[in-house]
């Protein structure tokens, strides 16, 4: 019962989502803990897991055409004018058109740029690689495309990293940050981790296909060790 025409950032834990009564055309990818949805759009940009096996009546839209474009504002100036410069036919004016958005795949580099904020990522959410690196990020983004399969978020000011990530995420490199706590829950495709450059102080725990590890000079009270958990993937 807004005015709402697109909807903000969303958690990978989401469980509920209304957004009835709206301006909504479309809806972005929906994550896979999602179990109750109430909404008007005719169609789904996807099926979580839990509806599938409910025998729902919800339809996948046939394209991303099905929808009418929604255009939303990126805040970050440096992110924005990053974006702008890469698909400047996505953009009206300061507008992104999230239907060319989705429309966009391969790798999105916006690395070495000054940017502070990567909200707005999860409408390019058909791309597999992300290069945030050499930038002012002081927060890992919560919220991106559940196409995902390579991060490098190095050099930046993160603290720490969201609990849950995409669980199609295969390498991660948040080298050379301010990461001193790690509870993000691997998921079992991750194989390349590089959190080396940080303030470690212990792993929990490791993704079990992890093939190729590097935390060496996390500077902590002991130094700059890392401890590891006692039993290490088999490939490690």
């Amino acid at each position: 019962n807004n005015l709402i025409q697109y909807l903000p950032s969303r958690p990978y834990s989401l469980w509920r989502l209304s957004c009835k009564n709206n301006k909504l055309n479309c809806l972005p990818l929906l994550p896979a803990s999602l179990q109750a949805l109430s909404t008007d759009v005719l169609c789904l940009p996807n099926i979580p897991e839990y509806f599938g096996s409910q025998n729902s009546d919800w339809r996948v839209c046939a394209s991303i055409n099905d929808c009418t474009p929604n255009y939303v504002f990126v805040p970050d100036v440096n992110f924005r004018e990053k974006l702008k410069s890469t698909y400047s036919t996505c953009f009206k004016g300061d507008s992104l058109n999230t239907t060319c958005a989705h429309n966009q795949t391969g790798t999105l580099n916006v690395s070495n740029s000054s940017i502070a904020s990567l909200d707005g990522i999860h409408y390019f959410s058909s791309i597999s690689n992300l290069d945030c690196s050499h930038n002012t990020l002081s927060r890992f983004p919560i919220d991106l495309p559940i196409s995902i399969s390579t991060v490098n978020c190095s050099k930046n000011k993160i603290v720490s990293l969201p609990v849950q990530l995409p669980n199609t995420i295969k390498s991660l490199d948040c080298s050379n940050n301010l990461i001193a706590s790690f509870s993000y829950n691997f998921s079992d495709s991750l194989s390349y981790l590089d959190i080396h450059g940080n303030q470690l102080l212990y792993l929990s725990s490791l993704s079990k296909s992890l093939v190729t590890l590097i935390c060496d000079s996390n500077t902590n009270e002991y130094g700059s060790m890392v401890c590891l958990p006692p039993v290490l993937p088999a490939n490690l």
